[in-house]
């Protein structure tokens, strides 16, 4: 037995490991990898929402597939697995796609991200997957670490790639069955492979390295996969490219290129071996459809009548609500790449007012949700901006988020399932390989503080936390993101609801209002702010204010511009008068997307000092603890101008 051990070199690595664990930041990483492998297993799905949101069906649902029938291919059994461990809700928008008129149903979504999650899907369910983004993760830590060791101490290399992997909303999708860590390592690993040390000058490497082929084969074939889930991907090639044409390594650049196009070929033939097509994205038919009854068909060929089709892929980027609700069996280009094809019609102010949002937006910022890219970018200017490669790969990252922006700018930040920007997360390594230096080390302290009291709710309860109105978004609810810059101009921000009231949209988050048709109650006890979004400005509003909970006592502020209400049994009517709008912005019309208008907001915030929780007879809840009821009338001027006016009903007779 001695001697087999000494021939299999056991004794040497076990040296070998002994001595790299005798140094304190490899300790220190090491014992964090194992933590964050054992949290998965400690920990179990389903978490909030207790089922499965967004794309999780189709991801898991193939992953078990693969693992257990060996097919991509949706039949009975695969629908009796999704209320194996997720048997508290229906299924939402589980992906399908068809070529045949939804005569046979395949798993509508890439598939390579089910593939390597398989074996440990088959072993430990959801978990299981949770468990293989974790390892990525780690992977993507690793790497982060050595990268940064080579322009900078061992301590200082382990705290950057730390923050940058753990204290950023990357790890929340840790715990979602999504490919976005996937798609991360896919970056993480095409560039850390594909950038030989050497290349940018790094302190005891030789200036002309001879890296292994294998390593530009394998940076290769993980950008391939990243670009085979997400065509803009391929934009990381840029920096492998620049790399190599400025060293003249002639014979690396064609093994990656070479391997990138083989890598694609395999990924795209065994879609055709399990589907019938390249990619889930090139079929004639694809669409999202509610699994309530899996005894029952998810979709009848050729006929809809009494299931309608949810938007694919939270819209799948490029397709509209009205796509989404419309006949699935009608060309469905839109729910494919086919849109990639189209002539952008994005205008400058929407890229600038996106623009904001993308960096400190209180829902998607990068810098809010990942403040260690803010300190990535300062390095870069102190000491990396001359470095032609560093502009490449600074180039490549944001050209990601700029395709998102300019050709989809209602929809650029993931969809109806987010947290941050989800689009934008896969890109995020690139950001890390901008380091050249860590120098100087006092910054660092200022990002983790922020990134603990910005991102530590979210690492703290992946899974979500049981608040009144749960939803993914509630950490956003915290008082440092109310200083945060609100995305009125994205499409949807789950969470928030709001009512028409006289052509005054009123709208705010659900654990401040509750909407219901065009009436609208507000939070009592507590402060709680109304957005008011007019095409007209508004100079004299006149509001409509009750309150079961009597006596009570208000506070309406808009501008400046406030007023308190002593209110009893008897409503009671509020004229305000605001001085300017908190913001004017050049927003699309709802029914014809090419005509803009200008969009008066304005924020209206109301304290109100008791609640009553009522007895409802809607779909509004009995735990919402309302203060008030509220009711635009109109303008002061055209009410007056109005006979007949019935104020206690706020209406016009």
């Amino acid at each position: 037995m001695t001697r087999f051990l000494l021939r299999a070199g056991i004794p040497a690595t076990v040296r070998r490991l002994e001595h790299a664990l005798s140094r304190p930041p490899v300790l220190a990483l090491t014992l964090l990898s194992i933590v964050l492998l054992a949290l998965p297993v400690a920990t179990h799905k389903p978490g909030l929402p207790p089922t499965l949101k967004a794309d999780e069906p189709a991801y898991y649902l193939a992953a078990l597939s693969l693992a257990f029938d060996f097919d991509l291919r949706v039949d009975r059994h695969d629908l009796d697995r999704a209320f194996v461990e997720f048997p508290y809700l229906s299924v939402q928008n589980l992906i399908v796609m068809s070529d045949d008129g939804f005569n046979t149903l395949y798993y509508g979504k890439p598939y390579l991200f089910s593939l390597v999650a398989a074996p440990l899907a088959a072993l430990f369910g959801a978990d299981g997957m949770v468990l293989c983004n974790m390892a990525l993760l780690v992977a993507m830590l690793w790497l982060g670490f050595l990268h940064l060791r080579r322009h900078a101490s061992e301590a200082a290399a382990a705290l950057f790639s730390s923050g940058f992997f753990v204290l950023g909303y990357g790890f929340v999708y840790v715990f979602w069955l999504h490919p976005e860590v996937f798609n991360m390592a896919a970056v993480a690993f095409c560039l850390y492979f594909g950038l030989p040390p050497g290349d940018r000058g790094e302190t005891g490497a030789p200036a002309t390295p001879s890296p292994h082929l294998g390593s530009y084969a394998f940076s290769a074939a993980a950008l391939a996969a990243g670009t085979y889930n997400k065509p803009m991907l391929a934009a990381f090639a840029l920096p492998v490219l620049v790399a190599a044409l400025r060293r003249h390594r002639w014979r690396e650049l064609a093994t990656w290129v070479a391997s990138a196009v083989a890598a694609m070929a395999l990924y795209a033939g065994l879609s055709m071996l399990w589907t019938g097509e390249p990619t889930a994205y090139l079929v004639d038919h694809r669409a999202g459809f509610n699994l309530i009854d899996p005894s029952e068909p998810l979709v009848e060929p050729m006929d809809l009548p009494a299931a309608v089709p949810q938007a694919a892929d939270d819209a799948d980027e490029g397709e509209s609500d009205t796509d989404a609700a419309g006949d699935p069996l009608a060309e469905r280009g839109s729910a494919g790449w086919w849109w990639l094809l189209r002539v952008p019609d994005t205008t400058v102010g929407e890229l600038v007012e996106a623009g904001t949002s993308f960096f400190v937006g209180r829902h998607t910022g990068l810098f809010v949700y990942l403040p260690f890219a803010l300190l990535a970018l300062i390095y870069f200017v102190l000491h990396g901006r001359r470095d032609l490669l560093a502009w490449a790969i600074l180039v490549a990252t944001f050209a990601v988020g700029l395709f998102f922006l300019v050709f989809i700018p209602f929809n650029w930040h993931g969809g109806g399932g987010f947290v941050g920007n989800r689009y934008f997360v896969m890109a995020t390594p690139g950001l890390l390989f901008l380091v050249t230096r860590l120098r100087p080390m006092w910054p660092m302290l200022p990002a983790f503080a922020v990134a603990g009291l910005l991102v530590g709710p979210l690492v703290a309860s992946p899974y979500g936390v049981v608040v009144p109105a749960p939803t993914l978004q509630v950490h956003a609810r915290n008082p440092p993101f109310g200083l945060l810059p609100l995305e009125l101009a994205l499409r949807e921000i789950p969470g928030y609801e709001g009512a028409v009231q006289n052509g005054l949209w009123l709208w705010g988050r659900r654990d401040m209002v509750r909407a219901e048709n065009e009436q609208m109650w507000l939070r009592g006890g507590r402060p709680a702010v109304v957005w008011l979004m007019t095409d007209r400005p508004l100079e004299r509003p006149r509001f409509w204010i009750r309150s079961s909970a009597s006596p009570n006592r208000a506070r309406f502020c808009v501008e400046g511009l406030c007023r308190s209400l002593e209110l009893g049994i008897e409503p009671v009517e509020l004229e305000l008068a605001p001085p300017r709008p908190t913001r004017i912005r050049r927003a699309r019309a709802p029914d014809e997307w090419e005509r803009f208008y200008d969009l008066y907001v304005y924020r209206l915030e109301v304290d109100i000092v008791r609640a009553e929780i009522p007895r409802w007879h809607g779909g509004a809840g009995p735990t919402f603890p309302v203060g008030v009821e509220i009711r635009h009338l109109g303008e002061a001027a055209e009410l007056e101008a109005t006979p007949g006016r019935d104020a206690d009903a706020g209406v016009s007779q």
